[in-house]
């Protein structure tokens, strides 16, 4: 499975990107400092290593730790991305998903 995203694709068996210019999180969330922040995202990894961002692959997205590993990093290097923001579909593909059918093109 494959999510397309505006700094690139990102497919759920491989490590998490790097964004532009070879950088992983953005500035902000290099230190994570607010306290349940830290518990929560210590509880959800299953290496207990989370405030360390390693962007490495879910191995077994049958595991939960493994997939909330994966989902944390994923959303800690991209949550300052405003292009996520963008609609997702071009104005015709809308209209066909509106008309209940299949859009041609690039989905």
């Amino acid at each position: 499975m494959t999510l397309r995203l505006p700094y690139g694709d990102v497919r759920l068996g491989r490590d998490v990107p790097h964004l532009p210019k070879e950088r992983r999180l953005p500035d902000m969330l290099h230190q994570l400092e607010h306290p349940e922040l830290v518990r929560v995202i210590r509880e959800l990894e299953s290496d207990n290593l989370a405030i360390e961002f390693d962007g490495r692959r879910a191995s077994d997205w049958g595991n939960l730790g493994d997939r909330m590993s994966f989902i944390i990093d994923l959303f800690r290097s991209r949550q300052k991305s405003l292009e996520l923001f963008d609609q997702p579909f071009l104005y015709e593909q809308r209209l066909e998903l509106d008309a209940n059918r299949i859009p041609t093109g690039h989905l």
